[in-house]
């Protein structure tokens, strides 16, 4: 199984959350960390995990 792994290293907007949201339409599971609590607008999630 492979896997993708978007890491950014700088403050502020880098466009990850773009392209993980492009990323997660054609994955089995996805998962994000962040550290702000704006990093999430552009998360379009269509399922709920519980873990």
């Amino acid at each position: 199984m492979p896997i993708t792994v978007i890491l950014g290293a700088q403050w502020g907007d880098e466009g990850k959350g773009k392209l993980v949201d492009g990323q997660c339409q054609e994955a089995q599971l996805c998962a994000r960390a962040a550290v702000s609590t704006t990093q999430a607008e552009s998360d379009r999630p269509t399922a709920a995990i519980s873990l």
